[in-house]
Order: C-alpha cells, then structure tokens, then sequence
C-alpha cells in the first residue's frame, strides 16, 4: 500500500508559502494537527472495484522562514482501519506494512517550489517499510488564517499515486487480488506553534 505519504505531508509545509516571507522571517514552527488531518488510500481488488482505507494517527513539524524550510511528518504504520479487523491485521504484517519493525511511514522534505495560485510542489524522501524513495508531491493551499481561540492554522491536500512494490510490498500481485498502482490523498491541518 503506500500510505504514502504522506505523505505526503510536506502539505504542511507547502502550504506556509502562502504567507508573505515578511511575516516570516525568522523560521516558525507549526504543529500538524493529528485529529484534522487525514491520510486515505485507494488500490484496485481482483482488478474489478477500488478499496478504502485510512491510518488514523500522523504527527509532525513545518519549520518556515527566510533561511529555513523543512517539514516532518510521520503516520503510525499500525493505525491503518479498513473497517475489517482480520485484514487490519495483516495488513500489520510482513506481508504488507510490517508495522512492528517499521513503526512509521514517513515525509521529510525541504526543497518547495510554487506551481501558481494556491499550488506548489515539495520534494523530499518517502519512507515506508524501510524503504527510501526520493518522491516530489503536488499540493494545494486550502486555507491559511485564525481559528475563533486566535490560533494560526493553515491547511494543504495532495492526491498522488504510489507503486507499492517499490517499498517490497508485493503480496497479491502474482493472482492480481491487489493492484500495484495505490492512490493516496493527504489533507493536512497544522497549528502554529506557541
């Protein structure tokens, strides 16, 4: 699978480029919100429908300013939840994520680059099951202001694509159960830290 991402989460830090480097001159440091963001992945099954699934714990950093851009994300590779507690399971397993060996899936990137209004692209390293694979994904800024206790959050989403057997992940695909090609989308909501 590829759970990728988050992912694919660089998100939190693309979406900082929306504020004027003025006003961020010295780096600040945002906290991804875990409980508003969320990772959803979609692979083919038998080559006839498309299946869901989520992990459901991420945490992670977005340091920006002038002379400072980075972001940090990790995704607990044993919060996947495809609603089926025999197949979350194995999905844990060697077969698939090897969730106690490789506890986390995760995005470290510092190079950003904007695409146009509201657009950019962050270039990092995706880990997932002790795999490193240099990937750059595309984003789009979906807010950026103070929430109503005057915290600054800002908000990115991203929809890429991942081959899951380049992380070893190939189980099921001599029969075809599975499909290689795994769709993820990121949707990242991040607090300015105090």
């Amino acid at each position: 699978m590829k759970k990728f991402a988050v992912s694919v989460m660089a998100l939190a830090a693309m979406a900082l480029l929306a504020v004027p480097s003025s006003a961020m001159a010295a780096p600040t440091k945002f906290n991804v919100d875990g409980g508003h963001s969320s990772v959803f992945f979609k692979v083919k099954h038998f080559g006839v429908g498309h299946f869901f699934g989520r992990f459901n714990k991420m945490k992670g950093q977005v340091h920006w300013g002038k002379n400072k851009k980075a972001v940090s994300i990790k995704v607990a590779a044993a919060s996947i939840d495809t609603n089926n507690a025999r197949r979350d399971k194995h999905l844990r397993s060697p077969d698939f994520f090897n969730a106690k060996r490789f506890r986390f899936i995760s995005f470290k990137g510092n190079q950003v680059k904007k695409l146009g209004a509201g657009k950019f692209a962050v270039t990092g390293n995706l880990r997932l099951n002790g795999v490193t694979k240099k990937r750059t994904i595309n984003f789009m800024v979906t807010g950026l202001k103070k929430d109503p206790y005057g915290n600054l959050r800002m908000g990115a989403v991203a929809t890429f694509k991942v081959k899951r057997s380049n992380f070893g992940m190939t189980y099921g695909l001599k029969n075809k159960a599975i499909g290689n090609i795994v769709t993820i989308t990121v949707s990242i909501e991040a607090v300015k830290a105090k």
